[in-house]
């Protein structure tokens, strides 16, 4: 659960960046991607374990 805090938290980085115009457009929009990827993962994994423990 710790993992998926943590990828909210680099979106929230990932958005400030962003704003400020340190990062283009398009490598925010390939970021955003990646991590809402990385998120569904882990929330995939946290899932499975859950229902294996239980």
């Amino acid at each position: 659960m710790i993992a998926r805090g943590s990828v909210q938290e680099c979106v929230a980085l990932l958005e400030i960046g962003f704003r400020r115009k340190l990062i283009a457009l398009d490598v925010h929009c390939d970021l955003r991607r990646d991590l809402e990827e990385i998120f569904k993962m882990l929330s995939g994994l946290i899932n499975g374990l859950e229902k294996r423990n239980n």
